[in-house]
Protein backbone atom coordinates (compact mmCIF):
# COMPACT_ATOMS: atom_id res chain seq x y z
CA UNK A 1 0.00 0.00 0.00
CA UNK A 2 0.91 3.76 -0.80
CA UNK A 3 0.34 6.08 1.11
CA UNK A 4 2.36 8.58 -0.33
CA UNK A 5 5.53 8.11 1.93
CA UNK A 6 7.23 5.42 -0.46
CA UNK A 7 9.54 6.54 -3.45
CA UNK A 8 8.24 5.57 -6.47
CA UNK A 9 11.16 6.65 -8.46
CA UNK A 10 12.94 3.92 -10.65
CA UNK A 11 14.92 4.09 -13.62
CA UNK A 12 11.47 2.75 -15.99
CA UNK A 13 8.91 4.98 -13.97
CA UNK A 14 8.94 8.95 -14.99
CA UNK A 15 6.68 9.96 -12.20
CA UNK A 16 8.24 10.95 -9.28
CA UNK A 17 7.15 12.63 -5.74
CA UNK A 18 9.75 14.26 -3.44
CA UNK A 19 11.34 11.93 -1.03
CA UNK A 20 10.19 13.46 1.84
CA UNK A 21 8.08 11.98 4.96
CA UNK A 22 4.35 13.42 5.28
CA UNK A 23 4.74 15.55 8.29
CA UNK A 24 8.92 16.10 8.27
CA UNK A 25 10.49 19.41 8.58
CA UNK A 26 11.00 21.49 5.53
CA UNK A 27 11.93 24.98 7.28
CA UNK A 28 11.43 26.35 10.35
CA UNK A 29 10.71 30.52 11.74
CA UNK A 30 14.40 29.98 13.70
CA UNK A 31 16.28 28.68 10.48
CA UNK A 32 14.08 31.21 7.98
CA UNK A 33 14.89 34.20 10.42
CA UNK A 34 18.45 35.09 9.69
CA UNK A 35 18.24 34.03 5.87
CA UNK A 36 15.40 36.68 5.67
CA UNK A 37 17.23 39.34 7.74
CA UNK A 38 20.33 38.98 5.45
CA UNK A 39 18.03 38.82 2.29
CA UNK A 40 16.84 42.38 4.03
CA UNK A 41 20.26 43.86 3.98
CA UNK A 42 20.53 43.16 0.36
CA UNK A 43 16.67 44.09 -0.48
CA UNK A 44 17.08 47.39 1.30
CA UNK A 45 19.70 49.14 -0.97
CA UNK A 46 19.40 52.18 -3.05
CA UNK A 47 15.29 51.73 -1.49
CA UNK A 48 16.18 52.50 2.36
CA UNK A 49 14.17 55.90 2.04
CA UNK A 50 11.11 54.11 0.00
CA UNK A 51 8.14 54.45 1.87
CA UNK A 52 7.63 50.84 1.93
CA UNK A 53 11.14 50.34 3.04
CA UNK A 54 10.42 52.78 6.20
CA UNK A 55 7.45 51.50 6.92
CA UNK A 56 8.51 47.98 7.07
CA UNK A 57 11.94 49.02 8.92
CA UNK A 58 9.94 50.47 11.69
CA UNK A 59 8.75 47.20 12.99
CA UNK A 60 11.79 44.88 11.50
CA UNK A 61 12.27 41.70 13.53
CA UNK A 62 8.71 41.70 14.15
CA UNK A 63 7.74 41.75 10.28
CA UNK A 64 10.44 39.61 9.92
CA UNK A 65 9.55 36.80 11.90
CA UNK A 66 5.73 37.13 10.78
CA UNK A 67 7.13 36.39 7.33
CA UNK A 68 9.48 33.55 8.90
CA UNK A 69 6.20 31.91 10.10
CA UNK A 70 3.77 32.39 6.82
CA UNK A 71 7.10 30.75 5.11
CA UNK A 72 7.21 27.94 7.41
CA UNK A 73 3.84 27.00 7.49
CA UNK A 74 2.90 27.36 4.09
CA UNK A 75 0.72 30.37 4.32
CA UNK A 76 2.92 32.52 2.62
CA UNK A 77 1.07 34.49 -0.24
CA UNK A 78 2.55 37.39 -2.43
CA UNK A 79 1.00 41.33 -1.31
CA UNK A 80 -0.46 43.51 -3.88
CA UNK A 81 1.99 44.91 -6.71
CA UNK A 82 2.13 48.45 -7.66
CA UNK A 83 1.94 49.15 -11.86
CA UNK A 84 3.31 51.64 -12.98
CA UNK A 85 5.54 53.14 -16.26
CA UNK A 86 8.63 54.38 -17.76
CA UNK A 87 8.96 56.62 -20.72
CA UNK A 88 12.99 55.91 -21.21
CA UNK A 89 14.92 54.42 -22.83
CA UNK A 90 11.10 53.32 -24.31
CA UNK A 91 7.40 52.79 -23.19
CA UNK A 92 7.28 49.82 -20.83
CA UNK A 93 5.16 48.74 -18.23
CA UNK A 94 6.61 48.07 -14.95
CA UNK A 95 4.75 45.95 -11.97
CA UNK A 96 7.15 45.79 -8.91
CA UNK A 97 6.38 43.43 -5.66
CA UNK A 98 5.83 44.98 -2.45
CA UNK A 99 8.94 45.58 -0.51
CA UNK A 100 8.13 43.06 1.72
CA UNK A 101 7.86 40.54 -1.24
CA UNK A 102 11.35 41.12 -2.66
CA UNK A 103 12.60 39.99 1.13
CA UNK A 104 11.57 36.99 -0.04
CA UNK A 105 12.48 37.19 -3.76
CA UNK A 106 15.84 38.08 -2.68
CA UNK A 107 15.96 34.94 -0.12
CA UNK A 108 14.51 32.53 -2.69
CA UNK A 109 16.70 33.61 -5.96
CA UNK A 110 19.75 33.65 -3.10
CA UNK A 111 19.31 29.64 -2.66
CA UNK A 112 18.31 28.50 -6.15
CA UNK A 113 21.80 30.66 -7.43
CA UNK A 114 23.83 27.72 -5.81
CA UNK A 115 21.72 24.97 -7.59
CA UNK A 116 20.75 26.94 -11.45
CA UNK A 117 24.72 28.47 -11.85
CA UNK A 118 26.23 24.93 -12.67
CA UNK A 119 23.53 24.06 -15.17
CA UNK A 120 23.65 27.79 -16.87
CA UNK A 121 26.46 27.81 -19.63
CA UNK A 122 29.08 30.67 -19.62
CA UNK A 123 27.96 32.98 -22.20
CA UNK A 124 24.80 33.98 -20.62
CA UNK A 125 25.37 37.59 -19.09
CA UNK A 126 22.28 39.16 -18.05
CA UNK A 127 21.31 39.34 -13.92
CA UNK A 128 24.33 37.07 -12.62
CA UNK A 129 27.04 37.62 -11.22
CA UNK A 130 30.68 38.26 -12.60
CA UNK A 131 28.60 38.90 -15.63
CA UNK A 132 26.65 41.96 -17.37
CA UNK A 133 26.39 44.53 -20.23
CA UNK A 134 30.20 45.10 -20.52
CA UNK A 135 31.13 41.82 -19.81
CA UNK A 136 29.28 40.47 -22.82
CA UNK A 137 30.76 43.25 -24.97
CA UNK A 138 34.27 42.25 -24.10
CA UNK A 139 33.23 38.75 -25.28
CA UNK A 140 32.12 39.59 -28.13
CA UNK A 141 35.23 41.51 -29.19
CA UNK A 142 37.03 38.45 -28.21
CA UNK A 143 34.75 36.18 -30.70
CA UNK A 144 35.11 38.65 -33.26
CA UNK A 145 39.03 38.73 -33.12
CA UNK A 146 38.71 35.15 -33.00
CA UNK A 147 36.33 34.34 -35.90
CA UNK A 148 37.87 37.24 -38.05
CA UNK A 149 41.32 35.73 -37.52
CA UNK A 150 42.70 39.03 -36.12
CA UNK A 151 40.33 40.78 -39.27
CA UNK A 152 41.44 38.77 -42.02
CA UNK A 153 38.68 36.63 -42.68
CA UNK A 154 34.86 37.79 -43.14
CA UNK A 155 32.46 37.22 -40.19
CA UNK A 156 28.88 37.63 -40.11
CA UNK A 157 26.60 38.19 -37.98
CA UNK A 158 22.63 36.60 -36.56
CA UNK A 159 20.91 39.05 -34.10
CA UNK A 160 17.58 37.60 -32.63
CA UNK A 161 15.19 38.46 -30.29
CA UNK A 162 12.33 37.13 -28.50
CA UNK A 163 8.85 38.56 -29.54
CA UNK A 164 7.00 39.86 -26.02
CA UNK A 165 9.76 37.88 -23.95
CA UNK A 166 8.40 38.41 -20.75
CA UNK A 167 4.53 38.51 -21.41
CA UNK A 168 4.60 35.43 -23.70
CA UNK A 169 6.24 33.25 -21.02
CA UNK A 170 4.72 29.78 -20.52
CA UNK A 171 4.45 29.35 -16.51
CA UNK A 172 4.03 25.62 -16.90
CA UNK A 173 6.56 25.17 -18.87
CA UNK A 174 8.67 26.94 -16.18
CA UNK A 175 7.48 25.89 -13.44
CA UNK A 176 8.36 22.23 -14.74
CA UNK A 177 11.96 23.74 -15.07
CA UNK A 178 12.30 24.62 -11.98
CA UNK A 179 11.02 21.47 -10.07
CA UNK A 180 12.96 18.87 -12.33
CA UNK A 181 16.04 20.81 -11.69
CA UNK A 182 15.68 20.88 -8.24
CA UNK A 183 14.44 16.97 -8.11
CA UNK A 184 17.53 16.42 -9.75
CA UNK A 185 19.42 18.16 -7.48
CA UNK A 186 18.21 16.30 -4.64
CA UNK A 187 18.82 13.12 -6.20
CA UNK A 188 22.10 14.00 -6.88
CA UNK A 189 23.55 14.78 -3.19
CA UNK A 190 24.60 17.98 -4.57
CA UNK A 191 23.14 20.60 -2.69
CA UNK A 192 23.92 23.12 0.04
CA UNK A 193 27.97 22.71 -0.50
CA UNK A 194 28.60 18.88 -1.38
CA UNK A 195 25.88 17.23 1.01
CA UNK A 196 22.27 17.17 0.08
CA UNK A 197 19.58 17.31 2.50
CA UNK A 198 17.95 15.44 0.81
CA UNK A 199 21.09 12.26 0.34
CA UNK A 200 20.42 8.87 -0.72
CA UNK A 201 20.73 7.32 2.51
CA UNK A 202 17.76 9.44 4.40
CA UNK A 203 15.56 9.24 1.09
CA UNK A 204 12.66 7.66 3.47
CA UNK A 205 13.66 9.26 6.63
CA UNK A 206 12.21 12.39 8.59
CA UNK A 207 14.97 15.18 7.51
CA UNK A 208 16.84 16.54 10.51
CA UNK A 209 16.79 20.41 11.35
CA UNK A 210 19.55 21.25 8.96
CA UNK A 211 22.45 24.24 9.62
CA UNK A 212 20.93 27.43 10.55
CA UNK A 213 20.08 29.40 7.44
CA UNK A 214 19.52 26.49 5.30
CA UNK A 215 16.33 24.77 3.66
CA UNK A 216 14.83 21.72 2.62
CA UNK A 217 14.53 21.69 -1.42
CA UNK A 218 11.02 20.79 -1.35
CA UNK A 219 10.18 24.06 0.65
CA UNK A 220 12.02 26.05 -1.88
CA UNK A 221 10.09 24.37 -4.95
CA UNK A 222 6.54 25.34 -2.81
CA UNK A 223 8.05 28.88 -2.72
CA UNK A 224 9.37 28.86 -6.13
CA UNK A 225 5.83 27.81 -7.51
CA UNK A 226 4.17 30.00 -5.57
CA UNK A 227 5.84 33.00 -6.73
CA UNK A 228 5.55 31.96 -10.52
CA UNK A 229 1.71 31.15 -10.44
CA UNK A 230 0.89 34.59 -8.84
CA UNK A 231 -0.80 36.41 -10.58
CA UNK A 232 0.42 40.24 -10.07
CA UNK A 233 -2.97 42.27 -11.89
CA UNK A 234 -5.20 40.71 -8.94
CA UNK A 235 -5.57 43.74 -6.42
CA UNK A 236 -3.16 45.37 -8.09
CA UNK A 237 -2.50 49.33 -7.64
CA UNK A 238 -1.78 51.54 -10.72
CA UNK A 239 0.63 54.76 -10.35
CA UNK A 240 0.61 57.51 -12.68
CA UNK A 241 -0.44 59.68 -15.47
CA UNK A 242 -3.75 57.71 -16.54
CA UNK A 243 -2.81 58.79 -20.26
CA UNK A 244 0.41 56.56 -20.10
CA UNK A 245 -1.10 53.72 -18.67
CA UNK A 246 -3.62 53.66 -21.33
CA UNK A 247 -0.50 54.12 -24.28
CA UNK A 248 0.91 50.83 -23.26
CA UNK A 249 0.11 48.33 -26.28
CA UNK A 250 -1.66 44.87 -25.52
CA UNK A 251 0.81 42.62 -26.45
CA UNK A 252 2.77 44.88 -23.99
CA UNK A 253 1.22 44.54 -20.79
CA UNK A 254 0.73 41.31 -18.19
CA UNK A 255 -2.72 42.61 -18.16
CA UNK A 256 -3.87 41.40 -21.25
CA UNK A 257 -1.78 38.09 -21.43
CA UNK A 258 -3.64 35.06 -21.43
CA UNK A 259 -4.05 33.13 -18.24
CA UNK A 260 -0.94 31.00 -17.70
CA UNK A 261 1.48 32.95 -19.09
CA UNK A 262 3.78 36.12 -18.39
CA UNK A 263 6.11 37.09 -15.76
CA UNK A 264 6.29 40.90 -14.44
CA UNK A 265 8.71 43.23 -15.50
CA UNK A 266 10.71 44.66 -12.72
CA UNK A 267 11.08 41.56 -9.90
CA UNK A 268 14.18 40.27 -8.94
CA UNK A 269 12.78 36.86 -9.96
CA UNK A 270 11.55 37.48 -13.02
CA UNK A 271 14.82 37.68 -14.10
CA UNK A 272 16.28 35.22 -12.93
CA UNK A 273 13.36 32.67 -14.09
CA UNK A 274 13.75 34.37 -17.64
CA UNK A 275 17.71 32.43 -17.57
CA UNK A 276 16.05 29.60 -16.16
CA UNK A 277 13.47 29.70 -18.86
CA UNK A 278 16.16 30.66 -21.84
CA UNK A 279 18.69 28.10 -20.66
CA UNK A 280 17.25 25.46 -23.13
CA UNK A 281 17.84 27.64 -25.62
CA UNK A 282 21.54 27.79 -24.35
CA UNK A 283 22.07 24.15 -24.19
CA UNK A 284 20.20 23.62 -27.73
CA UNK A 285 22.38 26.39 -29.41
CA UNK A 286 25.66 25.13 -27.55
CA UNK A 287 25.24 20.91 -27.84
CA UNK A 288 22.75 20.26 -30.36
CA UNK A 289 23.39 23.31 -32.92
CA UNK A 290 27.15 23.21 -31.61
CA UNK A 291 27.25 27.23 -32.13
CA UNK A 292 30.68 27.87 -31.31
CA UNK A 293 30.36 31.79 -31.31
CA UNK A 294 26.66 31.72 -29.38
CA UNK A 295 26.45 34.88 -26.38
CA UNK A 296 22.71 35.71 -24.81
CA UNK A 297 22.10 39.10 -23.12
CA UNK A 298 18.37 37.91 -21.32
CA UNK A 299 16.42 37.37 -24.85
CA UNK A 300 18.82 39.43 -27.17
CA UNK A 301 21.20 36.43 -28.17
CA UNK A 302 24.06 36.28 -30.97
CA UNK A 303 25.59 33.76 -33.25
CA UNK A 304 28.46 35.00 -35.21
CA UNK A 305 29.71 32.04 -38.39
CA UNK A 306 32.20 33.08 -41.03
CA UNK A 307 28.98 31.49 -43.68
CA UNK A 308 25.97 33.11 -44.33
CA UNK A 309 24.12 29.93 -45.02
CA UNK A 310 24.92 28.44 -41.88
CA UNK A 311 22.97 31.27 -40.21
CA UNK A 312 20.24 30.74 -42.19
CA UNK A 313 19.91 27.03 -41.50
CA UNK A 314 20.60 27.82 -37.51
CA UNK A 315 17.95 30.70 -37.80
CA UNK A 316 15.46 28.24 -38.80
CA UNK A 317 16.04 25.60 -35.76
CA UNK A 318 16.33 27.89 -33.85
CA UNK A 319 12.88 29.96 -34.43
CA UNK A 320 11.22 25.67 -34.90
CA UNK A 321 13.23 24.79 -31.30
CA UNK A 322 11.43 28.10 -29.85
CA UNK A 323 8.41 27.34 -31.19
CA UNK A 324 7.82 23.81 -29.98
CA UNK A 325 9.93 23.50 -26.59
CA UNK A 326 9.31 27.09 -25.33
CA UNK A 327 6.15 28.33 -27.25
CA UNK A 328 7.95 31.52 -27.95
CA UNK A 329 8.44 33.09 -31.06
CA UNK A 330 11.14 35.17 -32.75
CA UNK A 331 11.24 38.76 -33.43
CA UNK A 332 10.98 38.90 -37.40
CA UNK A 333 12.79 43.01 -36.93
CA UNK A 334 16.08 41.39 -35.60
CA UNK A 335 16.32 38.35 -37.47
CA UNK A 336 18.30 39.35 -40.83
CA UNK A 337 22.52 38.50 -41.53
CA UNK A 338 24.86 41.36 -41.50
CA UNK A 339 28.60 41.15 -42.69
CA UNK A 340 30.22 42.38 -39.00
CA UNK A 341 31.92 45.09 -41.12
CA UNK A 342 28.80 47.25 -41.28
CA UNK A 343 28.68 47.02 -37.49
CA UNK A 344 25.59 45.13 -35.34
CA UNK A 345 23.61 46.93 -32.70
CA UNK A 346 23.97 44.49 -29.61
CA UNK A 347 23.73 45.43 -26.12
CA UNK A 348 23.94 49.16 -26.32
CA UNK A 349 26.34 49.45 -28.64
CA UNK A 350 27.59 49.70 -32.53
CA UNK A 351 29.97 46.65 -32.48
CA UNK A 352 32.72 46.62 -35.51
CA UNK A 353 35.34 44.20 -36.13
CA UNK A 354 37.88 47.48 -35.29
CA UNK A 355 35.64 49.94 -33.02
CA UNK A 356 32.74 50.33 -30.81
CA UNK A 357 30.84 53.01 -30.66
CA UNK A 358 27.41 54.16 -28.34
CA UNK A 359 24.13 53.35 -29.40
CA UNK A 360 22.09 56.65 -31.05
CA UNK A 361 19.65 56.26 -28.38
CA UNK A 362 21.72 56.17 -25.19
CA UNK A 363 23.55 59.85 -26.64
CA UNK A 364 19.98 61.32 -26.92
CA UNK A 365 19.05 60.37 -23.71
CA UNK A 366 22.06 61.94 -21.96
CA UNK A 367 21.25 65.42 -23.42
CA UNK A 368 17.69 64.84 -22.70
CA UNK A 369 18.73 64.72 -18.44
CA UNK A 370 21.12 67.40 -18.96
CA UNK A 371 19.02 69.90 -21.08
CA UNK A 372 16.01 69.23 -18.44
CA UNK A 373 18.80 70.46 -15.41
CA UNK A 374 19.88 73.41 -17.69
CA UNK A 375 16.51 74.41 -18.37
CA UNK A 376 15.81 74.61 -14.46
CA UNK A 377 19.09 75.52 -13.12
CA UNK A 378 21.23 77.76 -15.58
CA UNK A 379 20.14 81.02 -16.94
CA UNK A 380 22.23 84.34 -18.78
CA UNK A 381 23.58 86.46 -16.83
CA UNK A 382 25.07 90.42 -17.78
CA UNK A 383 25.86 93.54 -16.66
CA UNK A 384 25.36 95.98 -19.38
CA UNK A 385 27.80 98.35 -19.98
CA UNK A 386 31.10 98.85 -18.43
CA UNK A 387 30.89 101.52 -16.01
CA UNK A 388 27.36 101.41 -15.48
CA UNK A 389 25.85 100.68 -11.82
CA UNK A 390 25.12 96.91 -11.31
CA UNK A 391 21.40 96.56 -12.62
CA UNK A 392 20.55 93.73 -10.30
CA UNK A 393 22.47 92.19 -7.54
CA UNK A 394 23.83 88.77 -7.98
CA UNK A 395 22.57 87.70 -4.52
CA UNK A 396 18.65 88.33 -5.42
CA UNK A 397 19.03 86.83 -9.36
CA UNK A 398 17.11 84.00 -9.97
CA UNK A 399 17.38 81.96 -12.82
CA UNK A 400 13.50 81.15 -12.59
CA UNK A 401 12.44 84.64 -13.05
CA UNK A 402 10.74 85.84 -16.09
CA UNK A 403 13.13 87.39 -18.71
CA UNK A 404 10.34 89.77 -19.31
CA UNK A 405 10.31 91.61 -15.85
CA UNK A 406 14.22 92.33 -15.55
CA UNK A 407 16.08 95.08 -17.34
CA UNK A 408 17.45 93.73 -20.69
CA UNK A 409 21.46 93.55 -20.57
CA UNK A 410 24.60 91.67 -22.83
CA UNK A 411 24.95 88.74 -21.33
CA UNK A 412 28.55 88.26 -20.10
CA UNK A 413 28.47 84.88 -18.08
CA UNK A 414 26.51 81.81 -17.58
CA UNK A 415 24.86 82.04 -14.29
CA UNK A 416 24.15 77.82 -12.81
CA UNK A 417 22.43 77.94 -9.55
CA UNK A 418 23.22 74.93 -7.21
CA UNK A 419 20.50 72.76 -5.33
CA UNK A 420 22.45 69.95 -3.93
CA UNK A 421 19.55 67.37 -4.58
CA UNK A 422 19.56 68.09 -8.40
CA UNK A 423 23.30 68.26 -8.15
CA UNK A 424 23.54 64.95 -6.69
CA UNK A 425 21.29 63.20 -8.88
CA UNK A 426 22.90 64.73 -12.07
CA UNK A 427 26.16 63.79 -10.74
CA UNK A 428 24.61 59.90 -10.62
CA UNK A 429 23.55 59.96 -14.25
CA UNK A 430 26.68 61.56 -15.41
CA UNK A 431 28.72 59.00 -13.65
CA UNK A 432 26.46 56.52 -15.42
CA UNK A 433 26.58 57.00 -18.74
CA UNK A 434 30.45 57.95 -18.86
CA UNK A 435 30.69 54.24 -17.50
CA UNK A 436 28.68 53.07 -20.21
CA UNK A 437 30.85 55.52 -22.78
CA UNK A 438 33.75 54.35 -21.36
CA UNK A 439 33.82 51.12 -22.78
CA UNK A 440 33.64 52.05 -26.84
CA UNK A 441 35.35 54.18 -28.34
CA UNK A 442 34.18 57.71 -27.77
CA UNK A 443 36.49 60.60 -26.64
CA UNK A 444 35.23 63.20 -29.41
CA UNK A 445 31.66 62.33 -28.03
CA UNK A 446 32.28 63.33 -24.23
CA UNK A 447 34.61 66.47 -25.65
CA UNK A 448 31.41 67.51 -27.41
CA UNK A 449 29.17 66.69 -24.82
CA UNK A 450 31.05 69.36 -22.17
CA UNK A 451 30.97 71.23 -24.65
CA UNK A 452 27.61 71.85 -25.77
CA UNK A 453 26.94 71.76 -21.90
CA UNK A 454 29.47 74.24 -20.71
CA UNK A 455 27.83 74.55 -17.11
CA UNK A 456 29.08 70.72 -16.36
CA UNK A 457 32.44 72.12 -16.08
CA UNK A 458 30.94 73.92 -12.52
CA UNK A 459 30.88 70.31 -11.26
CA UNK A 460 33.35 68.62 -13.36
CA UNK A 461 37.20 68.51 -14.11
CA UNK A 462 38.91 65.69 -16.46
CA UNK A 463 41.99 63.81 -15.38
CA UNK A 464 44.89 62.45 -17.21
CA UNK A 465 42.98 60.04 -18.95
CA UNK A 466 40.68 62.44 -19.96
CA UNK A 467 37.59 61.10 -18.22
CA UNK A 468 35.58 63.19 -16.08
CA UNK A 469 36.20 63.69 -12.33
CA UNK A 470 33.27 65.32 -10.05
CA UNK A 471 34.20 67.66 -8.17
CA UNK A 472 33.02 67.36 -4.49
CA UNK A 473 31.81 71.07 -4.04
CA UNK A 474 30.70 70.51 -0.18
CA UNK A 475 33.43 71.80 2.12
CA UNK A 476 34.97 69.38 4.14
CA UNK A 477 33.98 69.26 7.72
CA UNK A 478 36.78 71.84 9.39
CA UNK A 479 37.29 72.98 12.88
CA UNK A 480 38.18 76.39 12.02
CA UNK A 481 37.95 79.12 9.55
CA UNK A 482 41.01 79.08 8.05
CA UNK A 483 40.83 75.43 7.19
CA UNK A 484 37.89 75.75 5.54
CA UNK A 485 39.44 78.56 3.72
CA UNK A 486 42.63 76.45 2.55
CA UNK A 487 40.12 73.60 1.79
CA UNK A 488 38.50 75.50 -0.45
CA UNK A 489 41.24 77.22 -2.32
CA UNK A 490 42.96 74.02 -2.89
CA UNK A 491 39.59 72.82 -4.27
CA UNK A 492 39.07 75.40 -6.75
CA UNK A 493 42.72 77.07 -7.29
CA UNK A 494 41.48 78.41 -10.80
CA UNK A 495 38.39 80.39 -9.59
CA UNK A 496 37.19 83.35 -7.77
CA UNK A 497 35.59 82.22 -4.77
CA UNK A 498 33.58 84.26 -2.55
CA UNK A 499 32.71 83.07 1.06
CA UNK A 500 29.83 84.70 3.09
CA UNK A 501 30.87 85.36 6.09
CA UNK A 502 28.29 87.17 7.84
CA UNK A 503 26.80 90.41 5.93
CA UNK A 504 29.86 90.67 3.78
CA UNK A 505 31.03 88.00 1.04
CA UNK A 506 35.06 87.67 1.61
CA UNK A 507 37.41 86.99 -1.48
CA UNK A 508 39.94 83.83 -0.94
CA UNK A 509 43.45 85.03 -1.77
CA UNK A 510 45.66 83.00 -4.20
CA UNK A 511 48.01 81.92 -1.15
CA UNK A 512 47.12 79.67 1.79
CA UNK A 513 43.22 80.49 1.37
CA UNK A 514 43.47 83.73 3.11
CA UNK A 515 41.04 86.39 2.69
CA UNK A 516 41.91 89.45 0.70
CA UNK A 517 39.30 91.50 1.41
CA UNK A 518 35.08 92.19 1.97
CA UNK A 519 32.34 92.40 -0.58
CA UNK A 520 28.83 93.83 0.77
CA UNK A 521 26.52 92.08 -0.46
CA UNK A 522 24.36 94.53 -2.90
CA UNK A 523 28.10 95.40 -5.00
CA UNK A 524 28.85 91.41 -5.13
CA UNK A 525 27.52 90.93 -9.03
CA UNK A 526 30.08 94.14 -9.61
CA UNK A 527 33.42 92.70 -8.08
CA UNK A 528 32.15 89.33 -9.76
CA UNK A 529 32.05 91.08 -13.07
CA UNK A 530 35.44 92.31 -13.00
CA UNK A 531 36.69 88.88 -12.72
CA UNK A 532 34.51 87.40 -15.59
CA UNK A 533 35.89 89.92 -17.51
CA UNK A 534 39.46 88.53 -16.03
CA UNK A 535 38.30 85.13 -17.65
CA UNK A 536 37.84 83.66 -13.73
CA UNK A 537 35.20 81.58 -12.94
CA UNK A 538 33.12 82.75 -10.30
CA UNK A 539 31.68 80.79 -7.55
CA UNK A 540 29.61 82.19 -4.22
CA UNK A 541 30.01 80.45 -1.12
CA UNK A 542 26.95 80.48 0.97
CA UNK A 543 26.32 79.78 4.74
CA UNK A 544 23.63 77.22 5.08
CA UNK A 545 22.62 77.56 8.84
CA UNK A 546 23.95 74.21 9.86
CA UNK A 547 27.18 73.95 11.70
CA UNK A 548 30.15 71.80 12.53
CA UNK A 549 30.73 72.53 16.00
CA UNK A 550 31.25 76.38 15.93
CA UNK A 551 31.55 76.98 12.75
CA UNK A 552 28.94 77.38 9.91
CA UNK A 553 28.84 75.37 6.93
CA UNK A 554 29.41 77.18 3.46
CA UNK A 555 28.22 75.26 0.20
CA UNK A 556 28.79 76.39 -3.04
CA UNK A 557 25.21 78.42 -3.95
CA UNK A 558 25.95 80.19 -7.27
CA UNK A 559 28.72 79.70 -10.53
CA UNK A 560 29.53 82.48 -13.21
CA UNK A 561 31.08 80.87 -16.13
CA UNK A 562 32.67 82.98 -18.67
CA UNK A 563 31.57 82.69 -21.99
CA UNK A 564 34.97 80.80 -23.58
CA UNK A 565 35.15 78.58 -26.44
CA UNK A 566 35.89 75.24 -24.05
CA UNK A 567 36.15 72.99 -26.89
CA UNK A 568 40.02 74.22 -27.23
Amino acid sequence: MNNGNVNNNNKTNNNYVWPVRSGAWEASPRALFGGLHHSYLRCRENKRNTLNALRFEVNLEENLYSLAEELSSGGYLPSRSIRFVVERPKLREIVAADFRDRVVHHFLVERLERIFEPVFIHDSYACRVGKGVHAALERTREFIRKGTSNGHIPLYALHLDVKNFFMTIDKRILSGMVEDRLVKEARSGRAHGGESLLSANRLALPLLTPPEGEVSLPFLNRLAQTIIDHNPMEGRIDKGPRRLLDRIPPHKSLRYAPSGTGLPVGNLTSQFFANVYLNELDQFCKHTLKCGFYLRYCDDFLILHNDPKRLEYLREEVRKFLSERLRLELNTRYAAITDLRNGIDFIGYIIRPDYVLVRRRSVNNLRARLQKFERSFVTEWGMGETNAAPTAPLTVVSPMADKADEPRRTSTAILIRHDPVAVERLRGVLASYCGHFKWADTNRLRRAIFSRYAFLSAFYRHNQRGMPVFMVTAPQRQTTLLGQCRSLAGRFPDAAVFLQVGRYYRRLGRHHGRFTSGVRACRLDYWADERIKAGKTVIIMRETGRRFGRLLERAPAVTLLPRVDRSK
